[in-house]
């Protein structure tokens, strides 16, 4: 018998497996197809990434593709270059940091979501959500292709005959095989997997003025409302999913509500998430 045939179809299986796992990292996406460049954000699957074309000005980059990137930014604007509405003004740059020599995000247009965060001497602070093209290591750069090790050239790996025969069976042992009684099919029984139960996490009664979030707020905890008390300091973030259809959320903002729902903790936040069943106003 060849062993080396038999390992061989396992060291390729684990070679495999050791490929999938690369193919788990976090993707970085870059401002300009090169690796010195800004990251301006992360993709968690090849699968999440739009397509875009090459830009006119730019030559295609060998190990680089460009993709559709959206996202919530945090840029500087010169002064001069701010409206009296306090955006931006069509056409001027957003910097990564406060200095004219700065990288250049992009540029603005009128149709970009702005939230003013802070104003000094020279430069404007801003959150902007756009569409960038941006940049991501084709996917094969990523994935080194398996490789399965060769037997040394001139080595005959065969141990058929050195395998010893099996030790004929003693009389204790018969009667050892023979009082075992083999288990019939049906005592095969599976755990289910232990599942959250309601006591774990009860329905829970809120009451607040409810509120629309903002850009900032919406990208840290994918809720589009939140819930104030009467001193304006935010209880939770309103998670509206299991809501009933009928249910118009806009004729409850700026007023006073009762909620019923479930509590979670929001990801590296100190905020709560309030997945809500039931919405009525308060008295």
């Amino acid at each position: 018998m060849n062993y080396y045939k038999m390992l061989k179809p396992a060291a390729i299986l684990l070679a495999l497996l050791a490929a999938l796992s690369t193919n788990a990292q976090v993707i970085d996406v870059h401002l300009r197809p090169e690796v010195q460049a800004p990251t301006i954000g992360q993709l968690e699957s090849f699968a999440l990434a739009v397509n875009a074309e090459w830009p006119a000005d730019l030559e295609p980059t060998e190990g680089w593709k460009p993709i559709f990137y959206r996202g919530v930014f945090e840029v500087f604007v010169s002064n001069n270059d701010i409206s009296k509405d306090l955006t931006p003004k069509p056409g001027s740059n957003y910097l990564l940091s406060p200095d004219k020599k700065a990288t250049v995000l992009s540029t603005a247009t009128k149709d970009d979501k702005t939230d003013l965060i802070s104003v000094d001497p020279r430069y404007s602070k801003l959150n902007i959500e756009t569409i960038l093209v941006a940049y991501i290591k084709d996917e094969v750069q990523l994935i080194e292709e398996p490789t399965v090790p060769e037997p040394p050239a001139n080595v005959e790996i065969e141990v058929e005959e050195s395998v010893p025969a099996p030790a004929p069976a003693t009389p204790d042992t018969v009667q050892v095989e023979t009082t075992q009684p083999t288990p019939p099919a049906m005592q095969e029984v599976s755990t289910p997997p232990a599942t959250t139960t309601q006591s774990e996490n009860p329905m829970r009664r809120f009451q607040g003025v409810l509120q629309t979030c903002n850009i900032v707020e919406k990208s840290k905890t994918s809720c589009p409302y939140k819930l104030l008390d009467s001193n304006g300091k935010t209880l939770g973030f309103l998670d509206v999913k299991n809501l009933p259809e009928f249910i118009i959320i806009k004729d409850y903002i700026g007023n006073k509500v009762s909620i019923a729902g479930q509590i979670y903790s929001i990801e590296s936040s100190n905020n709560l998430r309030i997945v809500a069943s039931s919405l009525k106003k308060a008295n």
